[in-house]
């Protein structure tokens, strides 16, 4: 299994599954440096082989674009070298499939080995929601580079995914109350700004996150709401444990402005920008108490937005599982007949035409 090496979320998701697999399968995990605490804290054993990544540049809560391919081009020339000394891994540890959560060096390895691939993650829904702009063009691109090629893809979601989000084994622990206590988690250059926001309007009592004293999961299960980016992770653990969150999305970053658009549409929370902040949170902050505004299981809105916040590591699980035993030792003419009957079946169960 591998993910990408920005963001918590990718790597969130890869430890989830891991921990669901990890008592059948043995794992070897393919993860950048800069997310290998992570791993380490939740699964200490755990056999980890560092990997690269590309990485956006940003400044403030803008993506820098131009400098964001200077600072890539480098990786990019030398990408199938990084590839071949992954192969070489792939074929030492006798792996026999793989699942990548949005980097495309562990599929590109697995390709030319003729092993299956089976894709998992958040940001390739913003090839649902096409759009002219310059941030959803660019965003759509990035995407299909960073999934590289698969036989299979899921799409993890709380709005319009193949499953719901994937939560770790920390949360499903963590007993679920309604502090006096907000949850603020944001970038270090923003926590001041949000402070002060909330001292002004006489809220005293919050968790500001990153923080190694405190548990991140406990306190989110007891707080009465949460003030962070837009995430899908982040947005995901929070409204899967009922807690409404105000998301301040990354300019320029087209996935964040879906999530915190759907965020809105299911009912669970209010988005706003740091240029905006003193009149959006405290509106957020008067109506903490009338959320959620909709629905929340299975909740289907006027513009067929379907969306789900339950926990749905077990069904992700099992469908990795499935994949692996249908797919392990398949060569690639096999796995295409295989791709193309159940695109088929998936097609006339659509249509109600098969069962």
């Amino acid at each position: 299994m591998s993910c990408a090496g920005e963001g918590f979320g990718h790597v969130s998701r890869m430890i989830s599954f891991a921990q669901g697999l990890q008592a059948r399968h043995e794992l070897v995990l393919f993860a950048p440096k800069s997310v290998q605490h992570h791993i380490r804290r939740s699964l200490p054993q755990a056999k980890v082989i560092t990997i690269p990544y590309f990485h956006l540049t940003k400044k403030d809560d803008r993506i820098l674009y131009i400098q964001t391919v200077r600072q890539n081009l480098a990786k990019a020339i030398r990408f199938r070298v990084d590839v071949r000394a992954i192969r070489r891994q792939l074929q030492q540890q006798r792996v026999q499939a793989v699942v990548s959560d949005y980097e495309p060096y562990l599929p590109a390895a697995a390709r030319a080995l003729d092993l299956p691939v089976l894709q998992v993650n958040h940001p390739g829904v913003v090839l649902q929601y096409p759009s002219a702009s310059p941030d959803a063009l660019i965003a759509s691109a990035v995407a299909r580079l960073m999934m590289g090629r698969f036989d299979r893809r899921l799409y993890v979601s709380f709005y319009n995914g193949d499953v719901g989000p994937i939560l770790r084994s920390e949360f499903s622990n963590s007993q679920v109350t309604r502090g006096d206590y907000y949850v603020v988690y944001v970038k270090p250059t923003y926590r001041r700004r949000v402070a002060a926001e909330l001292e002004r309007l006489g809220v005293s009592t919050y968790r500001m996150f990153p923080n190694p004293h405190l548990n991140y999961a406990e306190s989110l299960a007891g707080c009465k709401g949460v003030i962070t980016g837009a995430g899908h992770q982040s947005l995901s653990e929070a409204i899967t444990l009922g807690k409404p969150v105000f998301a301040i999305p990354q300019r320029g970053q087209y996935e964040q402005r879906i999530n915190a658009r759907m965020l809105v549409a299911s009912g669970w929370g209010m988005k706003g920008r740091f240029s905006n902040l003193g009149k959006t949170l405290p509106t957020f902050i008067a109506s903490i108490d009338r959320f959620p505004h909709l629905p929340q299981a299975g909740y289907q809105d006027e513009h067929g937005n379907t969306f789900r916040f339950v926990n749905d590591r077990e069904v992700a699980v099992q469908y990795i599982e499935n994949f692996v035993r249908e797919y392990a030792g398949t060569g690639v003419v096999q796995r295409f007949i295989m791709n193309v009957q159940a695109n088929m079946q998936h097609t006339l169960q659509a249509l109600g035409l098969a069962g």
